[in-house]
């Protein structure tokens, strides 16, 4: 009878060890998985603030550019004659819009959110792309502009 009440202290003792081992290896899965999830909703915010700041440097930049190009046009609206001061006057309206939406963007940008970014990022890039490829042209078009009608 000793025998028996041994061996059934024993198994409880068994059972009661493999539940404290199945609880503890949960609870260390658990951890685990909450440890990684956390680690990849840190990884997403990382490039999310890093996407972020580069296309608000991108912007930043093409603003710069733009403002160049209005510092050009107004040194050129105040010696050009009267036929060329329509054009110029015309480029510059359509710069100074261009500026406009490239600091419209670029305060969309530092105001997104992670709900909002696909739909922000993807606008920013499609007027940056936009803006950008016409800016390149600009200059020489001003130029045609200015010495052909002055």
């Amino acid at each position: 009878m000793r025998y028996s009440k041994l061996k059934k202290a024993s198994h409880g003792l068994a059972i009661v060890i493999a539940a404290l081992f199945l609880v503890q290896c949960t609870e260390r899965a658990d951890r685990t998985d909450m440890n990684q999830r956390t680690d990849r909703t840190e990884i997403m915010a990382d490039n999310f603030d890093q996407e972020r700041r580069e296309m608000i440097q991108d912007l930043e930049e093409l603003r710069d550019d733009i403002d160049e190009q209005l510092d050009d046009v107004g040194e050129r609206l105040e010696n050009a004659g009267e036929e060329a001061r329509e054009g110029l006057e015309e480029a510059h309206a359509e710069l100074t819009d261009d500026r406009s939406e490239v600091e419209r963007a670029i305060d969309d940008l530092e105001n997104a959110t992670e709900n909002t970014w696909d739909n922000v990022k993807s606008e920013s890039r499609d007027l940056y792309d936009s803006i950008a490829s016409t800016l390149d042209d600009w200059e020489q078009d001003l130029n045609e502009r200015f010495n052909r009608n002055q």
